[in-house]
């Protein structure tokens, strides 16, 4: 698991390819998107962006904390002066970001031909989503102090990859490309180089991925292969995930989407918003009954093996609230109360199953009460100090018990097992045809 799907190595994530200009720094990734011209200004415009609550098609609310403790010390990093009254332009080589861990997300792979599916939902929408047959990819950074240290109480950034597949042939490639790592010893030169092809075969521009020869087919290796799929005018980057307890007195949950202008809000579409958390307002009733209408369609499959609570969801649009429309999909997720026990709950619902799952597709209820975790499931580190994981990522072996916070009902939690079942039936087809589909269905949406 630590060499091939939790990758949280110091050897790695302070290794020289951790800093910028490398492959694997802050900087190097939105240079890879945007050019190396036009990432100062996007980044500059992202962080007021999110600071004012600027852009997208809904209002997206301020968050002022952004100025004091990420703009203006990577500002005095920079040697800017404000006063002068010239516009900033970052130098990304002072980027406060650290990189915590590299981590092969392929247990959310897409199935191949799927059925229709609405224009929405956590991974649906957009040609972002369109390439990542083969699961995705990501980066994980934590917001540092001018002093190195992590930002108390914690700012983590993630980067996510679809990683394209045409066909299962081209998953095993990845899968096969990822394995290798496995059987490299220990995490030292070998090892990070090939993890660098690995990992610049989905973050970067075609013309600077590596191994891109031009050979016959079946004489190129499952990595040449995986980079000869990397064709696109861009990069494989979909979203950025912001967990910010640092910025604001409340914790919260942002996405931004790669876009020509920069890096815009988007709507976190597996979380609904604010209000509906609460069970005064009656928008939680009707997003109750919407579930439970969820849940009956399911029931009704022709398939037997169909018949079952959902295990996620695509959020309606809207939902009629009170004879008006209410929008219901989020642009921010705080944490009410910074509670670590923060979790969805609705008004009547006792299916603690249905709970349960919907809750978990949640911002809230991953990153808290669902999970038993105290906001970070890979967690801000200093220097020389690998990154901890979450009792729910634990790596070890070891079993965990975790207790449902609304009917305390115990069950064991096995979430890194579950990513390598079938990360070993992408490489072993050890699972036949149904196992693989419903494992590909159980986990398709999931968000943590």
């Amino acid at each position: 698991m630590e060499k091939e799907l939790m990758i949280t190595s110091v050897e790695v994530t302070d290794s020289s390819r951790a800093c910028y200009p490398g492959p694997w720094s802050f900087g190097h990734l939105l240079e890879q998107v945007y050019g190396r011209a036009e990432a100062r200004q996007v980044v500059a415009k992202w962080l007021e962006d999110w600071e004012m609550g600027r852009g997208g098609v809904r209002i997206v609310r301020p968050r002022r904390g952004v100025r004091q403790r990420l703009i203006e010390p990577w500002q005095r990093r920079d040697g800017h002066d404000v006063g002068a009254g010239e516009g900033w332009l970052p130098d990304l080589e002072n980027a406060p970001f650290r990189l915590l861990a590299i981590v092969n997300r392929m247990d959310l792979a897409e199935p191949f031909n799927p059925p229709p599916r609405r224009n929405f939902g956590p991974w649906g929408g957009g040609n972002r989503d369109l390439n990542r047959r083969a699961g995705e990819g990501r980066l994980v950074f934590c917001a540092i102090d001018e002093g190195g240290e992590p930002l108390e109480p914690g700012l983590t950034v993630i980067f996510e990859y679809g990683l394209p597949a045409r066909n299962e042939a081209d998953r095993l490639d990845w899968a096969l490309a990822w394995h290798e790592l496995g059987g490299i010893g220990g995490f030292g030169a070998g090892y990070r180089d090939h993890l660098a092809r690995v990992t610049r075969a989905f973050t970067d521009r075609p013309a600077e991925s590596l191994d891109r020869r031009i050979e016959p087919d079946d004489r190129r290796s499952p990595m040449q292969r995986v980079a000869a799929l990397h064709h696109h005018e861009r990069t494989q980057l979909m979203r950025v995930r912001i967990n910010d307890g640092a910025c604001g007195p409340v914790r919260e949950f942002r996405e931004f989407h790669p876009e020509d202008e920069g890096l815009m809000p988007a709507e976190l579409l597996g979380t609904p918003r604010e209000a509906f958390f609460s069970k005064k307002f009656a928008g939680n009733r009707d997003l109750v009954r919407w579930l439970k209408a969820q849940k009956k369609d399911a029931m009704r499959q022709a398939d037997p093996e169909l018949r079952r609570t959902p295990e996620a969801f695509e959020l309606p649009v809207s939902i009629r609230v009170d004879g008006k429309q209410e929008p219901v999909t989020a642009m921010v997720a705080p944490v009410e109360e910074n509670d670590a026990d923060f979790h969805w709950d609705g008004w009547g619902l006792s299916d603690y199953e249905l709970r349960r799952n919907f809750s978990m597709q949640t911002c809230c209820g991953c990153h808290c009460g669902d999970t038993s975790t105290v906001f970070f499931h890979i967690e801000p580190r200093s220097e020389g100090e690998p990154a901890g994981l979450s009792r729910f990522l634990r790596t070890d072996g070891s079993r965990l018990r975790l207790k449902d916070p609304v009917n305390r009902d115990g069950f064991v939690s096995s979430e890194m097992e579950d990513r390598q079942e079938l990360f070993e039936g992408f490489l072993k087809t050890r699972l036949n045809k149904r196992e693989l589909k419903e494992l590909l269905a159980s986990r398709r949406m999931r968000v943590h």
